[in-house]
Formats: C-alpha cells, sequence, structure tokens
C-alpha cells in the first residue's frame, strides 16, 4: 500500500473501500452481500474503489489508503485491515455491525456517508429502499414479531448480526443455540 498523496485523495474523494468481503469458492463467501453494498453505495452518489480481499487488483490495494473510508464488511479480516490504514494511512474506518436488515443497513451506510459528506444522500436513499419493501415488510412483521428466532450457524459474526435483525427490525426473540467450526 502507498501512502495518500493530495492527488490521489482527491480522485477518490467519492469513493469507499469494502474491507473484509471474503470472495471464492469456500463457505465464507459473500459475493451477494458485496454486490447489495456497491448497488447501495452507488445508489447514494458515491462508488467503490476496491473490495479488498474479495478480488480487488495489485493498484486498487496500493492506492486503497486513498480512499475516503474504509468498510467493514467481515469483522476480523476487514476491521484487521481498516484498523492498520487508520493505523499507518489515517484512512477513516467504518466498523459496525454486518449491514443484515434494515437498521444495520442504516447505521452501515450512514457511517461511509459521514465520511464522504453525504449524510442526506444516504438517508434518502434509505427513504427510498424502505418505500420499496414497506407494504411487504410490514405484512411479514406482523406474523412473526414476538415470536421465537432460534438461528444456527458457521459463522459468530453473522449469527449476531442476523439475531441483530430479527431483535431490531422484526421484532422477534433470537436464540443463537450452535455454531459450526
Amino acid at each position: 500500500m502507498e501512502p495518500p498523496t493530495p492527488e490521489r485523495k482527491a480522485e477518490l474523494a467519492d469513493a469507499v473501500n469494502i474491507v473484509g468481503a471474503k470472495m471464492g469458492p469456500e463457505r465464507t463467501e459473500v459475493e451477494t452481500d458485496v454486490k447489495e453494498l456497491v448497488r447501495l453505495i452507488e445508489g447514494m452518489g458515491a462508488r467503490v474503489h476496491s473490495v479488498i480481499a474479495g478480488n480487488c487488483t495489485l493498484d486498487e490495494l496500493k492506492r486503497a489508503p486513498s480512499a475516503a473510508v474504509n468498510c467493514t464488511l467481515c469483522l476480523d479480516l476487514g476491521y484487521t485491515i481498516g484498523k492498520a490504514m487508520s493505523d499507518k494511512f489515517g484512512t477513516p474506518l467504518n466498523s459496525t455491525i454486518l449491514p443484515y436488515g434494515i437498521s444495520a443497513t442504516e447505521k452501515w451506510l450512514q457511517g461511509a456517508a459521514k465520511y464522504l459528506g453525504m449524510e442526506e444522500q444516504a438517508a434518502a436513499l434509505m427513504e427510498r429502499e424502505y418505500a420499496a419493501i414497506k407494504t411487504e415488510f410490514e405484512e411479514a412483521k406482523k406474523y412473526i414479531e414476538g415470536k421465537l428466532a432460534i438461528i444456527e450457524g458457521h459463522d459468530a459474526i453473522k449469527c449476531l448480526s442476523i439475531a441483530h435483525m430479527l431483535e431490531r427490525d422484526f421484532g422477534m426473540r433470537a436464540v443463537i443455540y450452535n455454531f459450526h467450526p
């Protein structure tokens, strides 16, 4: 990675790095998550410079510290990479719970928007996104609110993020009972 220069910082002032997106032929593959986050970032008027640990090029990796903000997707790998860039180059780090569901996605996007100066655009995007699903979301919520959700999975952070979504967005009582190795 190369230290930011004023020219690169200006070129990437509207750009985000998604860090820790483990993409590939294994069970932690998150390609659909990345595609959705890229769509949302672009929907608020920003762009993605690189997806680090997810098929980025060497040139993107070299220039990554010049992006406006690093947004973690995977809290172990992504946080480690983002923290290292923050410590070494001063690149801001947006590290939240995985953006699953309405409230966590809004927090993740607002965290990115703060460093891009796009808070209003992010809020408007979330309003549009919610309006597009409101009828179906509210209908589904009527049937599951207050119910018990049992979560089993192989990824602790993903399970916690799903539990967060079920509790915050749907009003369910989430219980995680097993993590697979």
